[in-house]
């Protein structure tokens, strides 16, 4: 049966043999999974540390991107101990370019609070991870179906895909309403004797199978248990997400500059974006303000700075267009700008120090101009 509306949600039922769906997907998974380095450490040292920091990486982040830093993050804190006792800063430098910087801070948080209790003891079951900061349900039950075998199923975008296909449900997958019906239906499918490789195996599927467009059918080890398959519909199920509407935003960058050296200012932690963030002074215009970050940038100051760029960047569900100004440092401390925190650093130095794109970006404005201004 298709499903077409929300009313015909709760006749959604499992039309395959469950025991058939497992042995298929797990056989597939465990001879083409594709070698990852968090997989190959879990395998050889079985540290839930390993899980969980790639888990909370790949967050909205593609794993090509994740990849080096991961690396570059176990290069310098090996271990959970090495993480707690690391600074927030410090942190923040080697996940540089992964965006979405407050799941850092909650890992920080996490490592802290886990390290207090001696002995250290891992959370075995999803319940358990809740409990930690930053951890939410996909994030438990990812780390704790993995590390410690507990049968709690993943739902995220590449699941809900491979589900509505699964069951020929004609509704975008990000509705509200599907998520409860699909998530008693993954937690029905899912293997209690392999729910890591379970886990994993239907995210894979919906990664590299089952896609977005064009999915892989003929190779796909579960296609005799697809409705939208055996219908010939999977160009229907599911239906285009629902697009949330991005908010526009003016913003300006302030790079302030004393001789050969930049100021870098931390971000108060009640600003809209990148919450005690170290880079340049935020503000926005008089016309539009957005609430929190304390900062409104007046025509008094606007005509002592000298507009060298713009630029669009986009955080989350905003959609920013940036100026980047260029202003002295006498000017600034003159204004009622008042930053939080700043820094002095010397002008080479200044882009290892970044640690968003926003700021990177208003940089490389300034560097690619600063011949032409004479600097």
């Amino acid at each position: 049966m298709t499903i077409r509306s929300i009313e015909k949600l709760d006749q959604v039922k499992i039309h395959f043999k469950k025991a058939v769906f497992q042995h298929r997907l797990l056989h597939w998974y465990q001879s083409n999974k594709r070698s990852l380095p968090w997989r190959e450490d879990w395998l050889k040292q079985k540290n839930p540390y390993h899980i969980w920091l790639s888990e909370i990486m790949l967050q909205q982040t593609v794993i090509k991107a994740v990849i080096p830093v991961y690396h570059r993050f176990l290069e310098t804190l090996p271990s959970l101990k090495d993480l707690a006792d690391a600074n927030e800063q410090q942190v923040r430098e080697l996940v540089r370019g992964l965006g979405y910087y407050r799941r850092f801070s909650f890992l920080h948080k996490a490592a802290k609070q886990l390290t207090e209790v001696k002995p250290l003891e891992w959370p075995k079951t999803a319940k358990e991870w809740q409990k930690l900061p930053g951890v939410g349900p996909y994030t438990a039950a990812a780390v704790a179906s993995i590390a410690f075998n507990d049968p709690a199923a993943v739902l995220d975008g590449n699941v809900e895909r491979v589900l509505c296909r699964l069951l020929d449900i004609h509704l975008p997958p990000n509705l509200p309403q599907l998520k409860k019906p699909l998530q008693l239906i993954v937690d029905e499918l899912i293997d209690e004797r392999h729910p890591g490789d379970f886990n994993q195996g239907i995210m894979e599927l919906g990664q590299r199978v089952c896609t977005p467009t064009q999915p892989q059918c003929s190779s796909c080890p579960v296609s005799n248990c697809c409705a939208a398959f055996a219908n010939n519909t999977q160009a229907n199920a599911p239906q285009p997400k629902i697009k949330t509407k991005k908010i526009d935003v003016t913003m300006n960058l302030l790079i302030v500059k004393d001789s050969d050296h930049t100021l870098l200012f931390q971000r108060p932690i009640s600003a809209k974006f990148l919450k005690e963030s170290w880079g340049f002074v935020t503000a926005t215009s008089n016309t539009q303000q957005f609430s929190g970050d304390g900062f409104t940038l007046t025509d008094s100051l606007l005509s002592k700075a000298e507009k060298i760029g713009a630029f669009k960047h986009n955080i989350t569900n905003h959609k920013i267009s940036a100026s980047v100004w260029l202003l002295g440092r006498k000017h600034i401390m003159e204004s009622k700008l008042a930053p939080h925190k700043a820094k002095k650093v010397r002008d080479q130095y200044v882009e290892k120090s970044l640690i968003a794109n926003l700021d990177r970006k208003a940089w490389h404005i300034y560097s690619r101009n600063a011949h032409r201004l004479g600097i």
